[in-house]
């Protein structure tokens, strides 16, 4: 009898040592995977951002989905116009002058995504032109869906509103925080952190005005200015 209980004293012993470990480790790994994951999830959206801010350049307004975003920036061109002269020049010849010229967007976007591909941008002007529109392609495919997610894609919306007397686009790129939080997804891990609410939405820009700033917490020299 002395034996089973010394065993089960023993056992609720083992049992509290744990829980105790566990009380001490569990808000660690929640805050170190809140902000890993928090992380994947921004970088996805300031390339998806990037890219919108591209496809406003060339249309005029943003990408209402991803499938719009990737045909018009695969198959597209920037219009750059370049400014010559002296505005202060008296003599004709020396005066301001423009000039028109244009940029394959699938070259651009494979130089400014390089890093995140994982190519080198030396490397874009020796491409053939299919390689490089499927290389795009590729990664468009990739960025649309939520890291940490079961293969759930952003929410993408973009319109035209009235803002103080004019037509403006507008665009909003989303996450579901529960959609990336995995285990985390719950109500209870507000205890390790008050700030911390899985029903809300990671996103960058605004429908109601004409702002594509990012809401995550850690802002990046991408978000400066």
């Amino acid at each position: 009898m002395k034996t089973v209980i010394n065993l089960a004293l023993l056992l609720a012993a083992i049992g509290l040592l744990y829980l105790l470990g566990y009380g001490f480790y569990e808000p660690i790994q929640f805050k170190s995977e809140w902000e890993s994951r928090e992380a994947q999830v921004r970088d996805h959206l300031i390339d998806i951002r990037k890219a919108q801010q591209a496809y406003r350049g060339i249309v005029g307004e943003y990408a209402p989905t991803f499938d719009t975003l990737a045909e018009v920036l695969t198959t597209s061109e920037f219009k750059i116009t370049k400014v010559f002269g002296d505005p202060d020049a008296t003599d004709p010849s020396e005066q301001v002058r423009f000039e028109d010229a244009y940029v394959n967007s699938t070259d651009s976007m494979l130089t400014i995504f390089s890093k995140s591909i994982g190519i080198d941008k030396s490397a874009v002007s020796s491409m053939g032109d299919e390689e490089k529109k499927q290389k795009l392609k590729d990664y468009f495919n990739e960025l649309k869906i939520i890291p940490n997610s079961d293969g759930e894609e952003f929410k993408v919306e973009a319109y035209m509103i009235d803002y103080q007397k004019t037509k403006v686009p507008v665009v909003q790129v989303s996450a579901p925080v529960k959609s990336y939080m995995g285990k985390f997804a719950s109500d209870k891990y507000k205890r390790h952190d008050p700030s911390y609410e899985p029903t809300a939405i990671l996103k960058f820009g605004d429908l109601t005005k004409p702002s594509t700033a990012g809401n995550w917490r850690q802002q990046t020299r991408e978000d400066e200015g």
